[in-house]
């Protein structure tokens, strides 16, 4: 019997179209423009962002999955995928329970075939027990129950620091510094458009380090151990720089020259999300070692007789 997966679907699928509703409020702060023109351009904006989610929506509507020895699933509507993952090939299947999940009672389910990676095989949102189904006796599949305290802290941390949102504030920050703070009166607008154009793409270059782990430190693994993101990173750093500093490029994508200051400043907030992932990331740690020895002596207790 083909079922549709739980209604959370759509906002783990949407949410990446939702900070276009945060421009209306941004452009009424920030533009100078007049009432009509941020008007009419917050409804374009608005009806764009609510026809993404509607697409959403209806991608729910056509989603599908089988439970029968193994998981099948289908999805999409103008791109259309079907994946199907035999019980035998499942090296791992965990349930994930975030505060969202218990309060509307859905799950996150992530298959893996090949052991544990960054990015599951298959990853379906199923409801609660049709997801506890899934977990049976075997000690590898296990349910992440992401409720307590010490560990809500560290996932929404890590969850925050990559976001588009937070990419978003950080861009307009350096455009906000550049327009009112760093900059000369009659070089303040071209030089914010430079400071946020530097501080969005530099920001993604440099957490693409952080992201190689979720709970290793960067340090720990090596900042520059994996060579072929080493000569990805030179490469889009060579691009930016060339993009920034030479006079025909400037002339092209509409860039000035930028003071040691306004640099310093571009370059501590395309870091902010590497220091924030580092956090949380040292917050996760500490939170696992803590809970270790209480599991630890749950199971080695034995009842009196």
């Amino acid at each position: 019997m083909d079922l549709r997966p739980h209604p959370l679907y759509i906002w783990y699928d949407a949410r990446k179209w939702i900070w276009l509703l945060l421009i209306p409020v941004l452009r009424a702060l920030f533009s100078p423009r007049d009432a009509v023109y941020i008007l009419l351009s917050s409804i374009r904006d608005v009806g764009i962002a609510l026809l993404l989610i509607g697409y959403s929506a209806l991608k729910w509507r056509g989603a599908r999955y089988r439970l029968h020895n193994g998981i099948t699933l289908e999805q999409g509507i103008l791109f259309q995928r079907g994946l199907r993952v035999v019980a035998e090939d499942a090296a791992s299947v965990e349930v994930e329970r975030s505060p969202l999940m218990w309060l509307f009672g859905g799950r996150r389910v992530r298959v893996n075939t090949a052991g544990l990676r960054r990015r599951a095989d298959a990853t379906l949102y199923l409801p609660a027990r049709t997801a506890r189904g899934l977990l049976g006796a075997d000690g590898r599949r296990k349910e992440k129950k992401a409720v307590y305290a010490s560990r809500i802290l560290p996932v929404t941390v890590l969850a925050a620091s990559g976001s588009n949102a937070a990419v978003g504030l950080l861009t307009l920050a350096a455009y906000f510094l550049g327009e009112y703070v760093l900059s000369d009166p009659g070089e303040a607008h071209a030089a914010a458009n430079t400071m946020a154009f530097a501080t969005l793409t530099l920001c993604q270059l440099f957490h693409a380090f952080d992201v190689r782990s979720e709970h290793h430190s960067l340090f720990h693994i090596g900042v520059f151990s994996n060579k072929a993101m080493n000569k990805a990173f030179l490469a889009g750093l060579a691009m930016q720089l060339a993009v920034l500093c030479l006079p025909p490029l400037q002339a092209v994508f509409d860039t000035v020259p930028m003071t040691g200051e306004q640099w310093a400043c571009v370059l501590a907030l395309a870091a902010a999300p590497v220091a924030v992932c580092e956090l949380g990331k040292a917050l996760g740690r500490a939170s696992r070692r803590a809970g270790r020895p209480a599991r630890r002596s749950r199971r080695q207790a034995v009842p009196s007789r």
